[in-house]
């Protein structure tokens, strides 16, 4: 309602009544001017103050619309890639229906090479269609390339196709909270990555100091709050609030303990283990406080008196992260503190290598003055006691002698511990009731330098692991090698897995004369591998009754398996080496075939060391597959031999002409190895000899005249005894002829046979794994139609079939999202006009209104102009 300034009736002056009237006729014009710009903005706000609370409702409306805004073109972009993925796709189950008509059409034996190969041609076109398909762009970026938009997502390697894109989605806001997948993967559309080759082992990082809270409990972290600690007297309540890593909490336990009191905390590879100082008894627990959580989760919490103590604390179980460092992988050493009273003295021993073998060796101060100093005394398999003079032998002492004992050195080494004391320089002595137990080892020790192979398409790759630091720098000397590989950390937090790129290539992990990929737990051969997964699921075909094959050792024995239903099958390839290590005609180590994973790469090895010179041999027998599908035997042949293994030998060289002669073992393999061939210069003129072969000493001795016997002599005599044939070596001296003299020879009169081999058969991989995909299956399929090979071909098809049904999923998974899409933008639209609706209402101007009050304010300030020219024509002559 316009306001009126009354103009007062009683006596006033009139400098008062013309500042009534003028502040009457101010207000008159401002809100005539402010209706006038209401009804000209249509806004019933121009700024805040006038109406606060319906402004920052309007405000935050006003906010919400343009985020609106925004999300509907966002849902309209997302639209319009979603429907050219579903077009880029469209196309793709024709082709694959048409390669599997195809390829239906020319298989069996009435086909000829022509019609086959005239398929394989069309297969070559649909696989260029597809691969043009699978780089298609819109909107300036590649469909289906994951997050790698700019990146060419698949391309042709020789005969196979690579995948450069990754798995990850891109995401855009479909409202306000929510968030939905605008594309589709190479991986999911085409099938571009292989199935994981998992790792099978707890890469099992030690904790350290530097672990963080937030790692633990396999990255559950630690809820943290307060936890009481009390001696049985006081109690002390710690605030572990501001601890952020293991050394934080070590370090606010320490520095907080029970009143009087000293708590020693120590980090173990596991857990923590807490003790009170022992010299005035205590009954140490450990509690939560409020409710809390922080003592269970960092496994201290001890409700229960524990004396002293100490408490340990159960696995934190941590997290392996990409910075973790390989030397805190793979499980911990043994070790065992020795601390005597007073200080620099600690000691810190600590095994060689990880694992639990080296878990509980005992370590013990005797007294007993040395003459010698300090003495270590072996007193049974897994204990020592060293001997000190109590109060006056120092740690130093103690390590050195510890160090240099080579029946304590082969497994441990031994430092100054710094951890309670940091300042330790070994200078203080040690006493007598100090002894420690080795513990805590656990895992393996990682071969890091023999590094592992990966075949993939036709190439093996060696990879040298043996820079890497951290388990990022492991993953990035994968992910950067020639392999074609994408290597990464396991979700589980534990593990790491491998997968190929290469569509169409076989695919595999194998090691390098070492263990590497084993420790890793990547090698994708192993004992466990089922048969029924061998050669891409085929499995392995044995006869249903009667023996599958042979094995023929060196000596000529005969070693027959049946692998048949009846004879109750191996289901793993660990059955399968084992069903051929303990047969019962094997066992002799004298003449034992040894069956194993390969050495390098993968495969079923044969190993025989037996003492003859025979050839080992794998034989199928009625026309059984089995030995082919185990790799044993190659594909389409009946039997494999290996080569003749290489002898022992060793070279005499006394210096001179026509005197160097060659010994080779007359029985090859490496059982002459280290044979020390030794020459008595004690025999008289022309009566040379040679003692038999001692296989106990590993020993031939040959007695010789330094001034009279000659290389052709001793020659005959070592060839006549029959252990080693004796020839005369001509590699340096092409004339040599036997007739120098051997001579005196400088000491050690003697030689020592090497170079003799096992006889081994390497079986073939039987395990490859593969890309399953379109790109796969037409380029397996294209092989197996030229190859004519009707069990491929087969088995292509039933490829190309799961790609069909595979990619009418991922259609019908567009389509779902795409109708997800019209649906969020249904919403949005009817959102849109509620909320402008509601926004109105708060900032915008009802114009019947607006307009009767504009009309209302213009006569008040008619009137108040009115009222000001009455009084302005005041005169003397007015009040007569």
């Amino acid at each position: 309602m316009p306001r009126i300034t009354p103009i007062p009736t009683t006596r006033v002056s009139d400098t008062l009544a013309q500042q009534r009237l003028l502040s009457q006729l101010q207000s008159d014009q401002i809100d005539v001017l402010r209706l006038q710009q209401q009804i000209a903005t249509g806004r019933r706000i121009q700024v805040l103050s006038e109406d606060a609370p319906a402004g920052l409702r309007g405000v935050t409306l006003q906010r919400l619309l343009e985020q609106k805004q925004q999300i509907g073109t966002n849902l309209r972009i997302n639209q319009s890639f979603l429907v050219a993925t579903d077009e880029a796709l469209s196309g793709i189950s024709g082709e694959l229906a048409k390669a599997r008509a195809g390829a239906l059409g020319v298989t069996g034996a009435v086909a000829t090479d022509t019609e086959r190969e005239a398929v394989a041609l069309e297969l070559d076109g649909a696989l260029q269609d597809l691969l043009n398909t699978a780089n298609q762009v819109s909107a300036g970026r590649y469909l289906f390339a994951g997050s790698r938009t700019a990146q060419l997502p698949f391309e042709q390697r020789g005969n196979y196709i690579r995948y450069n894109g990754n798995e990850n989605h891109l995401q855009s806001y479909g409202d306000i909270d929510l968030l939905v997948n605008t594309n589709v993967t190479g991986d999911e559309g085409f099938g571009a990555l292989s199935k994981a080759v998992v790792g099978t082992t707890d890469l099992n990082p030690v904790l350290t100091a530097q672990t963080k809270l937030s790692d633990l409990n396999n990255g559950n972290g630690v809820s943290v709050g307060s936890i009481e600690i009390s001696d049985g007297t006081n109690s002390s309540i710690i605030d572990l609030n501001t601890a952020h890593t293991l050394g934080d909490v070590v370090a606010l336990i320490e520095a907080n303990p029970p009143t009087g009191r000293t708590l020693t905390v120590e980090i173990t590879p596991t857990g923590l283990t807490l003790s009170l100082d022992a010299a005035v008894g205590g009954n140490l627990r450990i509690k939560e406080v409020g409710g809390g959580t922080s003592a269970r989760d960092l496994g201290i919490l001890a409700e229960s008196f524990v004396g002293t103590g100490p408490i340990v604390g159960g696995n934190l179980d941590p997290r392996l992260q990409l910075t973790t460092r390989l030397s805190d992988a793979f499980g911990a050493r043994s070790y065992a503190l020795l601390d005597s009273a007073g200080g620099d003295n600690s000691l810190r021993i600590e095994a060689i290598t990880r694992g639990a073998a080296l878990n509980g060796y005992t370590i013990t101060f005797v007294d007993n003055v040395p003459s010698s100093g300090v003495v270590v005394n072996p007193t049974g398999p897994t204990s020592f006691e060293v001997e000190i003079d109590s109060g006056a032998s120092t740690g130093i002492q103690v390590r050195d002698a510890l160090n240099a004992h080579a029946g304590f050195n082969a497994n441990f080494t031994v430092t100054l511990d710094t951890t309670l004391d940091p300042e330790n320089d070994g200078s203080g002595t040690v006493v007598t009731s100090t002894t420690g137990t080795t513990a805590h080892g656990s895992g393996v020790e990682f071969d890091q330098t023999s590094g592992l192979q990966i075949l993939n398409g036709d190439v093996v790759h060696t990879i040298d692991l043996s820079a890497a630091v951290t388990v990022e720098d492991l993953l990035n000397t994968l992910n950067g090698s020639e392999a074609d590989v994408l290597a990464q950390l396991n979700a589980d937090g534990r593990t790491i897995s491998i997968r190929s790129r290469l569509s169409g290539a076989d695919f595999a992990i194998g090691e390098n004369g070492g263990d590497t990929a084993t420790h890793l737990g990547l090698r994708s051969f192993t004992a466990a591998t089922k048969l029924a997964d061998l050669n891409h699921g085929l499995g392995i075909h044995p006869n249903e009754t009667g023996d599958d094959f042979i094995i023929r050792r060196k000596d000529g024995v005969d070693l027959r398996f049946d692998l048949s239903p009846a004879s109750s099958p191996p289901a793993s390839v660990g059955d399968v080496i084992n069903l051929i290590n303990n047969h019962p005609d094997n066992q002799l180590a004298a003449t034992r075939v040894v069956a194993r994973l390969a050495v390098d790469g993968n495969g079923i090895e044969l190993v025989d060391d037996g003492l003859a010179n025979g050839q080992l041999t794998v034989l199928k027998v009625n026309n059984s597959q089995a030995a082919e599908d185990l790799g044993l035997i190659p594909v389409g042949q009946s039997s494999v031999t290996t080569s003749p293994a290489a002898s022992a030998t060793a070279t005499l060289t006394p210096g001179g002409v026509n005197n160097d002669i060659l010994f080779t073992a007359n029985l090859s393999g490496p059982q002459r190895n280290g044979v020390q061939i030794e020459f008595l210069d004690d025999a008289a003129v022309g009566l040379e000899s040679v003692e038999p072969f001692d296989p106990v000493t590993n020993t031939l001795t040959i007695h010789y005249h330094s001034a009279s016997s000659t290389a052709g002599a001793i020659a005959a005599l070592v060839t006549a005894e029959g252990t080693f044939e004796a020839t005369l070596d001509t590699s340096v001296d092409p004339a040599n002829d036997g007739s120098g003299l051997i001579g005196a020879l400088p000491p050690p009169a003697a030689l020592t046979t090497a170079g003799g081999t096992s006889q081994v058969l390497t079986g073939r991989d039987t395990n490859p794994q593969e890309v399953k995909g379109v790109f796969n299956s037409l380029i397996r399929l294209r092989n197996a139609l030229r190859a004519n090979d009707e069990v491929q071909t087969d088995r292509a098809v039933a490829l190309v079939e799961t790609d069909l049904t595979n990619v009418n999923f991922v259609r019908a998974e567009i389509g779902a999202r795409q109708q997800g899409v019209e649906v969020l933008q249904t919403r949005l639209a009817d959102e849109t006009i509620n909320l402008e609706s509601a926004l109105a209402d708060e900032i915008e101007v009802d114009f019947a209104t607006a307009i009767s009050n504009l009309l209302t304010r213009q006569a008040s300030l008619q009137a108040s102009l009115q009222m000001t020219a009455q009084l302005s024509r005041l005169t003397l002559l007015d009040f007569l």
